[in-house]
């Protein structure tokens, strides 16, 4: 599937005037969609089987590696989520604030804006990292 995603930018690339563009690219974002859903998946297995390093790392590099994929918020949130399950508070407020500020519009704000509210109300204005125990 990486492939398909590198090829299919290639495409675009190479061949910006291409009648074939148009198809390309909803060919490419479905082939995205496909890679973000995969990482997810995995991010949810690691979490259910009680492995949230792991989770953190998946979906880390879901962010890194799809960028524009708009699953951001949703990434991002669960990112959040995950942090709080491994007991650092710091980076989940940072995380839940990134979605606040740059994600506004999207449906996750408001999720990551509660999870703001909780982090305030349990661990205060400046958190810091939990042993993880």
């Amino acid at each position: 599937m990486t492939d398909a995603l590198r090829e299919l930018g290639d495409f675009a690339r190479k061949y910006p005037d291409s009648s074939y563009l148009k198809k390309a690219e909803e060919l490419r974002k479905q082939v995205l969609q496909r890679l973000v859903d995969h990482e997810v998946y995995v991010a949810r297995f690691y979490l259910k089987a009680d492995h949230p390093n792991a989770a953190a790392l998946r979906l880390e590099g879901a962010l890194r590696r799809y960028p524009g994929s708009g699953r951001e918020p949703e990434l991002l949130t669960a990112l959040g989520e995950t942090y709080l399950k491994m007991g650092d508070p710091a980076r989940a407020k940072e995380t839940f604030q990134r979605v606040v500020t740059e994600y506004s519009a999207a449906e996750d704000a408001r999720r990551a804006a509660l999870y703001l509210a909780f982090i305030a109300k349990r661990y205060g204005d400046n958190p810091k990292p939990l042993a993880h125990g």
